[in-house]
């Protein structure tokens, strides 16, 4: 039984780089900030907007006019959206957790399901934004070539928000098919398209 995870290739071989965007502050109290935080690929719009692709490894955090896209095969994304603030994280996780525990760079939080949550709800912390206030969708870890990988992710991240206190309000796990995420910063919409089919079992 292979337990290699599964995901579209990168065609970025570069290591993580993080990119942040600081638009300046609009006035008046509870207005969201329009800014983001991402060691995604950021291709810059028109009018402020930005279209940000996460590769496996990668998260994003922020507000304003963006989007924000993956896929995935048995790798595992978590959408948080504050319907409040209008904010949203979302990451693409490769593994449950590290093999051997050790000091994380911020940069490194994506790769695995329990740093990445982490990460991202102390992000949501710093706005005053407790994970109980968030909606929440899980989706991937579809079976590949009869590893167990991506079932664990999911496990693992469904055992990471049991821990909250909270349930994903969308699920769109398992099977052997490919996902394509489309989540827009404006609305918080998540678009979840399924593509082809991983490859059969070799037993």
């Amino acid at each position: 039984m292979s337990s290699s995870p599964w995901c579209p290739p990168s065609t970025d071989s570069r290591e993580q780089a993080v990119t942040r965007r600081r638009l300046p502050p609009e006035q008046g109290l509870g207005v969201r900030p329009r800014s983001f935080e991402t060691t995604g690929m950021v291709d810059e719009g028109l009018n402020g907007q930005a279209s940000v692709f996460l590769r496996p490894g990668d998260w994003f955090f922020g507000a304003g006019p963006h989007k924000v896209s993956t896929m995935l095969g048995s790798c595992v994304s978590v959408v948080m959206w504050s319907p409040r603030l209008s904010l949203g994280a979302m990451c693409h996780c490769l593994l449950p957790t590290r093999p051997l525990p050790r000091a994380v760079p911020a940069m490194s939080a994506g790769h695995y399901v329990d740093e990445a949550l982490d990460w991202m709800v102390q992000h949501f912390h710093t706005h005053h934004c407790p994970v109980r206030s968030l909606e929440i969708a899980l989706v991937g870890g579809a079976t590949a070539h009869d590893s167990s990988i991506g079932a664990a992710n999911v496990r693992k991240a469904q055992a990471w928000l049991d821990a909250q206190g909270v349930s994903p309000l969308q699920m769109d796990v398992g099977g052997r098919v490919v996902r394509r995420l489309n989540f827009g910063l404006a609305d918080g919409a998540l678009n979840i398209a399924h593509g082809g089919r991983l490859g059969p079992s070799e037993v």
